[in-house]
């Protein structure tokens, strides 16, 4: 034996930085019809969780008499069987091994989703429809038929919720959670008619909700949220942008963590916006989707700066686009009904409703028979 022939180390890293846990390791001489070296066993390798590896690996080629301290597979002369003699030392690796093992492979905390969702919501009944990479999540009711769909950031902790604005009298009312319930925050905000429009306009990390008034083309901009059926109050400023018609939207469209506004012209599928909150010509134009489509705006692929998605009522498709120029869509998802106002953030973790289970037609030997 080689002085290089000695017991893997129980902990040893590789050169992706995994750990590997060496559960036992065992050499092998077995006379088998009186030559050397036959194996009776190979290599086992497991990935646990992406964190570490569990490896069970039998050496081979090494003398019994170098393994008697560990144990040893022998081949039994007069028997013909093979022993194995396994020393308590052998039982003691094992056991801190698999400790090890099982504390590598422990779940780490989950991940964050990250980019931005869509959703999509009935204003005829008040049911929510939120999606995440194409994939329903369960949905929910949150409000009265007919009042103005949105989602905003309203306690600060990173997830976007629903909002309703009830336009015939500047009623708010917004709910932490993308659950059915009633509401946690209620309002006064702007006159009848008045769209609301909600983001970080000061980038604290916390939503707000503002309005855009279409009779006179102007934003109201406010860095609060009311409480208690109140009202809020003056705007803190205000600006003009756009023309008569156009809809409004928000995102953060340069990626420096400030929301500012937008527009969409929906008869000719014009989209414009400002890097500021302030009055002035637009920073970027393009044409985006065909006359009629509903726009939102959202970070789709985690890139830090939002860009357009739209639906099309048509259709019933979302499209989405990753990048703020003239272009075909990235990716599109077919989802809704017609009637429906597509809302868009970060939605946080989905609860997704579990696959239908599989129907299963019975045979005719299963058949319960049939008695008259």
């Amino acid at each position: 034996m080689t002085s290089t022939d000695q017991p893997a180390p129980i902990l040893t890293d590789d050169a992706s930085g995994n750990t590997s846990v060496r559960v036992i390791v065992i050499a092998l001489s077995v006379a088998h019809n009186g030559t050397y070296g036959r194996s009776l066993s190979s290599g086992l390798a497991a990935h646990i969780a992406g964190y570490g590896r569990l490896e069970l690996v039998i050496r081979e080629s090494c003398s019994c008499s170098f393994l008697d301290a560990y144990g040893c597979i022998r081949r039994n002369d007069q028997t013909g069987e093979a022993l194995m003699r396994i020393r308590l030392f052998v039982a003691i690796v094992m056991a801190l091994s698999l400790t090890a093992a099982l504390a590598l492979a422990s779940p780490a905390a989950s991940a964050p989703v990250e980019g931005d969702s869509y959703g999509l919501v009935d204003p005829a009944s008040g049911q929510w429809h939120l999606s995440q990479e194409g994939q329903s999540a369960v949905p929910f009711y949150f409000g009265n038929p007919g009042d103005y769909p949105f989602m905003g950031d309203w306690d600060c902790d990173g997830v976007d919720t629903p909002g309703l604005y009830r336009q015939s009298d500047g009623y708010a009312y917004l709910r932490n959670s993308n659950t059915q319930g009633i509401a946690n925050v209620s309002f006064f905000f702007g006159d009848p008619g008045d769209i609301p429009v909600a983001g970080d306009f000061n980038a604290d990390g916390c939503d707000t909700l503002s309005i855009y008034r279409p009779s006179n083309q102007t934003f109201y901009i406010i860095n609060m949220l009311g409480t208690d059926d109140g009202g809020l109050g003056a705007a803190e400023y205000s600006f003009v942008f756009g023309n008569f018609g156009d809809k409004p939207f928000i995102g953060d469209f340069n990626g420096n963590g400030q929301d500012t506004v937008g527009l969409h012209r929906e008869s000719t599928g014009l989209v414009y916006y400002r890097n500021t909150n302030t009055q002035g010509n637009a920073d970027n134009q393009f044409i985006f989707g065909d006359p009629g489509d509903r726009l939102i705006a959202g970070d789709w692929n985690s890139n830090g700066t939002d860009s357009p998605g739209l639906f099309r009522p048509s259709n019933t498709t979302v499209y989405l686009r990753y990048e703020n120029s003239q272009g075909n869509a990235d990716e599109s998802h077919m989802a809704g009904a017609p009637g429906w106002l597509p809302v868009a953030r970060q939605l946080g973790v989905l609860t997704v409703p579990p696959p239908p289970e599989p129907t299963h037609r019975a045979r005719p030997s299963e058949r319960t028979p049939q008695y008259q």
